[in-house]
């Protein structure tokens, strides 16, 4: 699945796999089905012990490899909305509670959606998270819509349906080059 969207992988990170709830929150875990701990290592629960959400969070390692430069001492992956980071992780996962059938389905039954706008910080992604009940997510409840990580995914899979892997690519350089990543996305 990663190669697909990124034709390579460049991230190694260690995977921590645990079998008890017990573990992972000795190891920091919490609520989530996973972690992602940087791009070095990934945590799983038990309940993450899925190929969507170890491809979910080895997305993140992935675009925090392929973006890891210094610029002015910041990490460039500051300059990634979280609204794409998750966005994408939701699309290369192809995690089936944030597909675009999904999407739809909060279209249709006009369900409230938060503006991608208001998901650049990672602060306001987990307002919106709480807001929009997505909370539960951490949980996998079935059959409860996901309308956060939904409207991220929807948002990249327009894009990258657009621009396809060398679009993501070029996107990918320019902001490890230091460009803006808003100006770099709607130029692609």
């Amino acid at each position: 699945m990663i190669t697909d969207f990124y034709g390579s992988i460049t991230s190694q990170p260690e995977i921590l796999a645990c079998s008890t709830e017990e573990c992972f929150a000795g190891l920091g875990g919490g609520k989530p089905r996973g972690k992602n701990l940087g791009k070095s290592k990934i945590l799983l629960s038990p309940r993450g012990l899925t190929v969507p959400i170890l491809t979910h969070e080895w997305s993140h390692a992935e675009l925090r490899t392929r973006i890891d430069a210094k610029m002015d001492g910041v990490f460039s992956i500051s300059s990634i909305p979280t609204w794409f980071d998750e966005g994408l992780a939701v699309v290369v996962s192809e995690e089936p509670g944030h597909s675009e059938k999904v999407w739809e389905k909060i279209v249709a039954a006009e369900i409230a959606a938060p503006y991608i706008e208001d998901l650049v910080s990672l602060e306001e992604w987990n307002k919106a998270v709480k807001q929009f009940g997505d909370a539960d997510c951490a949980m996998g409840v079935p059959g409860k819509i996901y309308v956060v990580y939904a409207t991220a995914g929807h948002e990249v899979r327009k894009w990258y349906q657009r621009v396809g892997r060398e679009g993501l690519l070029k996107l990918l350089d320019k902001v490890k080059s230091g460009e803006n990543f808003q100006k770099s996305f709607k130029g692609n």
